[in-house]
């Protein structure tokens, strides 16, 4: 479980590198910012806390494997509703009005809906896991792990170039001024 929690938090840096949004409407750099650290750091949070629980069933000993597999699929579950939930924010923060700001923006709603796609089918594979034996358990957690590390691979991918699009360092700049986005230097 760790891994997948490790995954989850390695797909979130890479969604976090830059900046978001998605919607027609387009704000000043320094409006965009804080409604989009918001819907970011939310996100975060909230898989933090519900990772924190799951792992309190899944680490250490498992004495039940339905209770386990039942913390995964809740895990996985709660983490496509805090996605769909952060991509309706940033659908609702719009786009920074920047060189570039819309595709910015468009990047992350994208990044953000492969993520929920990530964890919905994880949660369906969840919800399949064997409970009859430890060994079957865990070899089916570790497919769910495997998978989610390569989309995650796949988002790290499609973001190699996301600082490109921001030629003023406007975006940059509104993100590093905004104390909402304080989490964004550790990322």
């Amino acid at each position: 479980m760790k891994r997948c929690l490790t995954t989850a938090a390695v797909i979130f840096t890479v969604v976090v590198f830059v900046s978001s949004g998605a919607s027609a409407k387009s704000l000043p750099a320094p409006t965009w910012a804080p409604k989009f650290c918001a819907a970011i750091s939310t996100f975060q949070a909230h898989l933090d806390r519900d990772g924190t629980r799951a792992d309190a069933v899944l680490s250490g000993d498992i004495t039940s494997l339905g209770e386990a597999k039942s913390a995964l699929v809740d895990f996985m579950g709660k983490a496509v509703r805090d996605a769909d939930t952060a991509v309706s924010a940033l659908s609702r923060a719009g786009a920074p009005n920047t060189p570039n700001g819309s595709k910015v923006a468009a990047r992350f709603a994208t990044a953000f809906k492969t993520l929920r796609s990530l964890y919905a089918t994880a949660s369906t594979d969840a919800q399949h896991l064997a409970t009859k034996t430890l060994s079957g358990f865990e070899s089916g957690a570790k497919k769910i792990t495997a998978a989610l590390a390569k989309g995650a691979k796949g988002i790290t991918a499609s973001f190699a170039s996301i600082q490109s699009l921001d030629p003023s360092g406007q975006l940059g700049a509104a993100l590093r001024a905004e104390p909402t986005c304080a989490f964004l230097k550790n990322a």
